[in-house]
Parts: C-alpha cells; sequence; structure tokens
C-alpha cells in the first residue's frame, strides 16, 4: 500500500512539473544587458507570428488567435491576416506584402514560362522555314524577351524593395479596413466623384416623382383618350350600354313610337272623350251658357211659362 500512495504521489510530482502553469503579476523582463527573448511569438494571443508553414497557421490554437492577427508564412514568404471574427481558418487574407527575392523570383518564372510559351508558337508558325533561320529567330526572340525580364525583374525588386522598408504592417492594416469591398461596398459619410453616367444612368434627370414631365410615349398614349369631364368620341363608340349611363330600363324607341305608359293611361281613364263623352256622377263647372242655352230657364215643364 505505502509503495501505491509513493507511485502516486510520484505521479502527481511529475504531471505538476509537467503541466504546471505560473500566475504572472508584472510582465516578464531579462536582467539588464540580457538579449535573450521574453517569450515565442507562436505561444502568444494574436499579434504578429512567423511560422513555417500554411498548415502551421491553420493549426493555431483558438485560445491563442484575435481578429487581426498578423502570421507570415515561410514556406510561402507572405503574411496573412485574420480577418473573421469566429476565428477560424474561413478568412485568412493575404495582404499582397512579399520580399523583393520572392516577387523577382516569382516574375523570372512567369517571363521564363511566357518566353517557352511564345517560342513554342513562333516555332510552330515558322515550321516551314530551315533549320538555321528558325534557329537564329529563336535565339534573338529568346535575348529581346531575356533584356525585356530583366528590365522588369530590376524594375520591380526596386519598387518592392521600397515598399518593404516603410514596414507599416499595422498602418497598412488599418488603412484596408477603410475601404470598401469592390462586391457590395457600403459607404458611410457624403460620397464624390461618382455620377449618373457610371453607373448607366446617363439619361436620366435628378427631378422628383412628383416634377417629373410626361414624356413622348405617354403623352402619344394620353392623345388617344377622352377626358373624363365633357368627353368627346369619335368613330364607332363600343363597349359602352344602357345599363352604363343609368338607363337599364329604357327602350331604344323614337318618340314617335313610344307606348302610352301605365301612369299615362291610368290618367286617360279618368277623362271624358271629346266624343260622346260619358261623365258619371256629379257633374259640376258646365252652365247653360257652355252648352248653347243661355237663355233657356231651369223650369219643369208644367212650371213654364
Amino acid at each position: 500500500m505505502k509503495k501505491i500512495l509513493l507511485l502516486y504521489v510520484v505521479f502527481q510530482l511529475t504531471y505538476t512539473v509537467t503541466h504546471a502553469q505560473i500566475k504572472l503579476l508584472d510582465f516578464i523582463s531579462p536582467p539588464n544587458g540580457a538579449t535573450n527573448p521574453t517569450h515565442l511569438d507562436s505561444l502568444g494571443k494574436g499579434g504578429f507570428m512567423s511560422l513555417p508553414t500554411i498548415s502551421d497557421r491553420d493549426a493555431i490554437p483558438t485560445s491563442r488567435r484575435k481578429l487581426g492577427m498578423l502570421v507570415y508564412v515561410q514556406a510561402v514568404d507572405s503574411i496573412y491576416k485574420l480577418n473573421t471574427a469566429t476565428l477560424d481558418n474561413s478568412n485568412w487574407v493575404s495582404l499582397g506584402i512579399y520580399s523583393a527575392a520572392k516577387v523577382k523570383n516569382d516574375t523570372t518564372f512567369l517571363l521564363q514560362r511566357r518566353d517557352t510559351i511564345t517560342l513554342s508558337n513562333r516555332i510552330d508558325q515558322l515550321s516551314a522555314v530551315s533549320a538555321k533561320t528558325l534557329t537564329d529567330t529563336a535565339n534573338g526572340l529568346r535575348a529581346k524577351i531575356k533584356l525585356d525580364s530583366i528590365a522588369i525583374t530590376t524594375r520591380i525588386a526596386y519598387d518592392t524593395s521600397f515598399l518593404l522598408q516603410k514596414n507599416d504592417t499595422s498602418t497598412l492594416s488599418a488603412r484596408i479596413d477603410l475601404k470598401a469591398n469592390t462586391y457590395s461596398p457600403t459607404f458611410t459619410g457624403t460620397v464624390s466623384g461618382i455620377n449618373s453616367t457610371m453607373v448607366g444612368l446617363g439619361n436620366v434627370n435628378n427631378t422628383s416623382d412628383a416634377n417629373k414631365p410626361i414624356s413622348t410615349l405617354t403623352q402619344s398614349a394620353l392623345n388617344l383618350k377622352a377626358n373624363l369631364l365633357s368627353p368627346s368620341f369619335s368613330g364607332t363608340v363600343t363597349g359602352i350600354d344602357k345599363s352604363m349611363v343609368g338607363l337599364s330600363a329604357v327602350t331604344n324607341t323614337a318618340d314617335m313610337d313610344k307606348p302610352v305608359s301605365t301612369a299615362t293611361q291610368t290618367q286617360l281613364n279618368l277623362k271624358a272623350t271629346l266624343l260622346s263623352p260619358a261623365f258619371s256622377g256629379t257633374v259640376t263647372g258646365i252652365d247653360k251658357t257652355m252648352v248653347g242655352l243661355s237663355a233657356v230657364n231651369n223650369t219643369a215643364d208644367l212650371d213654364k211659362p
């Protein structure tokens, strides 16, 4: 039992020594005059790291990552910025900063490849030319391209060295953050330098909807319409019936052919005919003069004088 306890204690001490972490209360600083480093960049959180390969970059633990951190990958001689808040590998952005040697080597490779392709095309075009003429032409073409490649490589190396000497990585990152994306950009403040022609609207005038004039095509279409107030139609009007104008009960008959209405007939039935009228009830309003008997007295026959 004592041996087991002893082995357990030894195991705990070994584990503690190999996995111990010291809580720091201040900055780590070497003694005065010492030149040894205070830490490894690959073991820090965020900031700038220098790692051998892309795989090493992608393997950085999440706990050591920070939005905006920079990583120099030695294998490809490039600097990458972590540009995603999720801190995953989906958005490592190359800052396009290369050493003069890498730019020179890449440019030389491209120029040599272009030289090979161009020479191959020229050889195909000159297949019918003699071997000596073809050789002379190829050598001359290679010499020309070589001179041009040397000039280009020298210029790129000079410009690249100048940019690298500025060593303003953090400032460059800040400036990049102030730029809008080319795809779906979002601008703020007052945007200037862009006019209607640049967005394919060179024929559009800056007028509100309420103040827009009537276009030529619209006016031509309006000229074919009738006014709502006192419209004047021409030609043959179709598509309108009597119901639309509130005359659904009206029959299309001439005035001379119109029948006697029910109300009119009712009133006519209360009238006597001019020829041989027949009255009923008590007739008033007619005297003897109206019937040509103004000299006749209303006396019975026995009482007549």
